[in-house]
């Protein structure tokens, strides 16, 4: 979280946020607000919820940029569930 109190600095959030982002890879948000000012202060909590209720990190890989193994799994998984016909392409439910 970057403090916006002194607005006279000029510093630009990229510039703060980069290093930090790039050395922890599971940092999926960024957003520059104020408290104060009162300044997306919704988005904070927004994004905190989605985090929380939806985490990405079981998922997909950050560091490979990949999908994990066990959600390959559970695709796959889905996919022959909807493969009715069994021809290698998705069925409609229509």
């Amino acid at each position: 979280m970057l403090d916006m109190r002194d607005d006279q600095q000029a510093i630009s959030l990229e510039q703060v946020m980069l290093p930090i982002m790039q050395q922890f890879r599971e940092i999926e948000t960024c957003i520059e607000c104020s408290a104060y000012k009162l300044i997306q202060v919704s988005e904070v909590f927004y994004y905190g919820q989605k985090t929380v209720l939806h985490p990405t990190a079981p998922l997909f890989d950050q560091e490979a940029q990949t999908l994990r193994p066990r959600c390959v799994r559970a695709l796959k998984r889905i996919f022959i569930l909807c493969d009715h016909d069994r021809d290698g392409a998705l069925n409609d439910f229509g």
